[in-house]
């Protein structure tokens, strides 16, 4: 290639990089292409962690953990509720803790799920009756809404929106509203 033309390719892309106009690493890819110092380094991709693997391990056996705790055993109502308090802090926790947006989401859905369920079974528990039943099944559908509009989970604030409908209808259905 012509020595010129080869100068205004180099200043073209300089030109890029120093505007941003394209990501460093291809600027500094074709840099070394054009300029002729050698070959460019093309970087081998690193095999993936384990992480991934460990995290998805761990919710499994939260989400195990409480299933045959809450379901499966006779244990007392105070332990049933620990380990279920304790699930909803470490998934919490998690999800403040991950990069990674996927696993946000499920950590996220696992709570609430953990946290609906954990609530309703205090109220059949200690036979706090309809409306108490009702303010927390609201309760939690308002925080729904919250997590769904905080973290722009839409699926988050439609399952709030239609569980405050659902309840709402419930409520109505029960004391003769309609």
């Amino acid at each position: 290639m012509d020595h010129m033309r080869k100068e205004v390719i180099i200043q073209e892309i300089n030109f890029w990089k120093n505007h941003k106009m394209l990501p460093e690493t291809y600027c500094d890819f074709l840099l070394t292409l054009y300029s002729g110092e050698g070959q460019p380094d093309i970087k081998t991709s690193k095999p993936k962690s384990h992480n991934n693997i460990l995290i998805c391990l761990f919710l499994g056996i939260l989400i195990g953990c409480n299933l045959v705790l809450n379901y499966f055993t006779h244990f007392s109502f105070a332990m049933q509720m620990t380990a279920a308090v304790i699930s909803v802090i470490l998934l919490t926790a998690f999800c403040f803790y991950t990069n990674n947006r996927t696993f946000l989401q499920i950590g996220l859905l696992i709570g609430a799920l953990l946290f609906v369920l954990s609530t309703v079974q205090a109220a059949e528990y200690f036979q706090l009756g309809n409306v108490s039943l009702f303010t927390m099944l609201l309760a939690n559908c308002a925080l729904w809404i919250f997590i769904g509009k905080k973290f722009s989970l839409s699926y988050f604030w439609i399952a709030g929106f239609l569980g405050l409908s659902l309840v709402t209808l419930f409520i109505a259905k029960l004391y003769n509203i309609f």
